[in-house]
Protein backbone atom coordinates (compact mmCIF):
# COMPACT_ATOMS: atom_id res chain seq x y z
CA UNK A 1 0.00 0.00 0.00
CA UNK A 2 1.05 3.56 -0.51
CA UNK A 3 -0.31 6.92 0.41
CA UNK A 4 -2.10 8.68 -2.41
CA UNK A 5 0.16 11.58 -3.40
CA UNK A 6 -0.68 14.85 -1.67
CA UNK A 7 -4.26 13.77 -0.93
CA UNK A 8 -3.89 13.50 2.83
CA UNK A 9 -4.01 17.26 3.30
CA UNK A 10 -6.56 17.96 0.55
CA UNK A 11 -9.24 15.41 1.37
CA UNK A 12 -11.78 16.45 3.99
CA UNK A 13 -12.71 12.98 5.24
CA UNK A 14 -13.31 11.75 8.77
CA UNK A 15 -10.79 9.12 9.77
CA UNK A 16 -11.44 6.97 12.85
CA UNK A 17 -8.80 6.06 15.43
CA UNK A 18 -7.97 2.67 13.90
CA UNK A 19 -7.62 4.21 10.45
CA UNK A 20 -5.25 6.83 11.88
CA UNK A 21 -3.16 4.03 13.43
CA UNK A 22 -3.11 2.16 10.11
CA UNK A 23 -1.97 5.26 8.21
CA UNK A 24 0.69 6.06 10.79
CA UNK A 25 2.06 2.52 10.78
CA UNK A 26 2.07 2.29 6.99
CA UNK A 27 3.87 5.61 6.75
CA UNK A 28 6.84 4.17 8.61
CA UNK A 29 6.43 0.58 7.31
CA UNK A 30 4.97 0.76 3.78
CA UNK A 31 5.45 -2.98 3.12
CA UNK A 32 3.59 -4.13 6.25
CA UNK A 33 1.19 -7.05 5.89
CA UNK A 34 -2.37 -7.14 7.18
CA UNK A 35 -1.23 -9.76 9.71
CA UNK A 36 1.45 -7.38 10.99
CA UNK A 37 -1.03 -4.48 11.14
CA UNK A 38 -3.52 -6.67 12.99
CA UNK A 39 -0.97 -7.66 15.63
CA UNK A 40 0.42 -4.14 16.01
CA UNK A 41 -2.88 -2.27 16.18
CA UNK A 42 -4.73 -4.99 18.07
CA UNK A 43 -7.76 -5.54 15.83
CA UNK A 44 -8.83 -8.47 13.66
CA UNK A 45 -7.51 -8.85 10.09
CA UNK A 46 -11.06 -8.45 8.80
CA UNK A 47 -11.27 -5.04 10.50
CA UNK A 48 -7.87 -4.08 9.05
CA UNK A 49 -9.16 -5.07 5.60
CA UNK A 50 -12.40 -3.07 6.01
CA UNK A 51 -10.59 0.02 7.31
CA UNK A 52 -8.04 -0.11 4.50
CA UNK A 53 -10.85 -0.45 1.97
CA UNK A 54 -12.48 2.71 3.37
CA UNK A 55 -9.15 4.55 3.24
CA UNK A 56 -8.75 3.51 -0.41
CA UNK A 57 -12.29 4.64 -1.26
CA UNK A 58 -11.58 8.03 0.34
CA UNK A 59 -8.35 8.44 -1.62
CA UNK A 60 -6.04 8.34 1.40
CA UNK A 61 -4.44 5.03 0.51
CA UNK A 62 -3.79 3.19 -2.74
CA UNK A 63 -2.55 -0.24 -3.62
CA UNK A 64 0.76 -0.53 -5.42
CA UNK A 65 1.65 -3.81 -7.07
CA UNK A 66 -0.23 -7.04 -7.62
CA UNK A 67 -3.22 -8.06 -5.56
CA UNK A 68 -2.14 -11.35 -4.03
CA UNK A 69 -5.37 -12.06 -2.14
CA UNK A 70 -3.27 -13.15 0.83
CA UNK A 71 -5.80 -12.81 3.56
Amino acid sequence: MAFAPNNFQKVNVKVNANQQKILAYLKSNPYATMEELSETIGIAKKNIFNNMKKLQENGLLRRVGADKNDW
